[in-house]
This record gives C-alpha cells, structure tokens and sequence, in this order.
C-alpha cells in the first residue's frame, strides 16, 4: 500500500474517531446527566466568558484544572502547581484568537492529537 493512502486512510479514521467520541459524549451528558442545563462534574470552573452548554461534556476532571489554568493563571494556594503549564499556554494562546476558553481547548487537544497521529504514521 502507498504511504499516500496509509496516510489519507489514517486521518479518515482520526476524524471518524473524534467525531464519533464527541457525539457519545454530549449524548451521554445529555441523557445521563438529570440536570442537563449544568455540568454535575464541573464543579469549579466557570469562564470569564460564560461556557456555552456545548462544551461542558468536555470539561470534566483534570479538564477543569486546565480549564481554570489557562482563563485564570496559576494561583499559589491551590493546587495548580501539580499540573504542567504547557497545555493551558497554548489554550490561553488560541483563546486569544477564538475568545473562548473551553472551545480553544478543544481545538488545541484536536491539534495536538492530529500531530500525534501523524508523527506516528511516519513510523508505519
């Protein structure tokens, strides 16, 4: 097979994949969560923006750290020192761009696994 093909087939199934694991998670908060107008998880962060109620699947756990990281910086009573300040950087830098926090997130980890996979099709 072509390293062309190899290549076109594995970014089709990187973004079936994604696509595919994004809809199971807002359905899954859709009809697990009882109260769906709020994240039961996301107990901490909310943007300076307002998080539109289409990203609050997307922030959950460790999410919310990185979260709170990237729209509000480190803060040396918390916490936050646990977590590498790498990601929330580049969150806060898109964010600059998009002006929104949590959507700039998502693109930054869309990004950063794309690269993943494709560094690593260049070992197949």
């Amino acid at each position: 097979m072509k390293p062309e093909s190899v290549g076109k087939r594995a970014a089709a199934w990187f973004l079936v994949a994604r696509a595919l694991a994004c809809a199971l998670m807002t359905l899954s908060f859709r009809f697990l969560d009882d109260t769906p107008s709020r994240n039961a998880w996301n107990r901490w962060y909310t943007s300076r923006a307002g998080t539109a109620e289409a990203w609050l699947p997307f922030s959950n756990w460790d999410g919310q750290h990185y979260l709170l990281l990237a729209d509000w910086g480190y803060a040396s009573w918390d916490v936050s020192h646990a977590f590498f300040p790498l990601y929330p950087l580049a969150v806060r830098l898109v964010a600059a761009l998009t002006g929104d926090v949590p959507a700039a997130a998502f693109l930054v980890n869309l990004a950063a696994s794309g690269a993943f996979v494709a560094f690593f099709l260049g070992f197949a």
